[in-house]
């Protein structure tokens, strides 16, 4: 980033911010990752670069609800659809801001639109055929599923995950899915264990 700098190529350095972003990112220092998301989002925007300034918008949205702001977060991905909508759409990157949307409203409290946007998500993931994505978003689901006491529901959600889990050799999606499975599987036979007791006492 300092070379790019000193050899004045913008879009080096637009380049080098994001990378150092995503880095930060993956390191869970997310605070200082949203520094430089920004950065690099306004070195996008004054090169005119809005494909690349939606993805950045992704990652800055992400980041913030992390952190857990949530209207920052909100504004950044309705501003990275916006912008999709307006240039040649990334179907990929369009699925992953929507999921990314999903988990702002779960926080919010908005689960029947947290739902629908994870679902739209997935169902854009299987059009992609992107597996690795989907993991996530079913355990997702499974979890939402959970929380509504809908436990039949989330079974499905969450074997599907292992499976794909599985499929990729993604040890830790593999282990995720296994304790999500083993608490529905529980509160699922707790349930159909009531109401049979419940139909005998009839």
């Amino acid at each position: 980033m300092a070379l790019a700098r000193v050899v004045e190529n913008p879009h080096l350095v637009a380049e080098s911010l994001s990378h150092v972003g995503l880095d930060l990112e993956h390191q869970k220092l997310t605070d200082q990752a949203v520094g430089y998301f920004r950065q690099a989002l306004s070195a996008s925007e004054a090169l005119g670069d809005h494909q690349q300034a939606a993805f950045m918008l992704n990652h800055l949205g992400e980041a913030l609800w992390r952190t857990g702001r949530l209207i920052e977060a909100r504004n950044a991905l309705t501003g990275a659809l916006d912008l999709l909508a307006s240039v040649a759409d990334d179907p990929y990157l369009h699925a992953q801001v929507e999921g990314n949307l999903g988990n702002v409203a779960y926080e919010e409290g908005d689960l029947d639109m947290a739902a629908a946007l994870w679902q739209s998500a997935l169902n854009s993931m299987d059009q992609l055929d992107v597996v690795f994505d989907k993991i996530g978003l079913l355990n997702n689901l499974g979890g939402l599923a959970y929380a509504q006491a809908d436990y039949g529901r989330a079974l499905a959600f969450f074997q599907e995950s292992l499976e794909l889990a599985q499929e990729l050799g993604d040890e830790r999606g593999i282990q995720e899915a296994l304790r999500n499975l083993i608490l529905a599987i529980g509160r699922h036979d707790e349930v159909v264990g009531s109401e049979q007791l419940c139909a005998g006492r009839r």
